[in-house]
């Protein structure tokens, strides 16, 4: 027996529904992908793992440029115990 509860109709342009089908996951209703893909939930750094597009050395590079300007602009000073 199959029951279906229906309290809003959503009408979906054709591009937006094979969009939407796209980036639904296995046994994922659509109802629970529209909820994943409009959350506010907060990013964390393990989200981004993977996703820079440039290689290790590029990273490096900036990595290194981000640590000399920290240097730049951070006062150091001595101290004598």
């Amino acid at each position: 027996m199959l029951y279906v509860y229906m309290t809003k109709l959503v009408s979906l342009t054709d591009e937006v529904y094979e969009d939407l089908s796209r980036k639904k996951l296995p046994n994922e209703s659509f109802s629970k992908t529209i909820k994943r893909l409009t959350s506010k939930k907060k990013n964390t750094f393990m989200d981004l793992a993977g996703k820079w597009p440039g290689g290790n050395e590029e990273a490096k590079r900036i990595f290194d440029e981000v640590l000399n300007e920290r240097h730049t602009y951070t006062k150091t000073r001595e101290f004598n115990l």
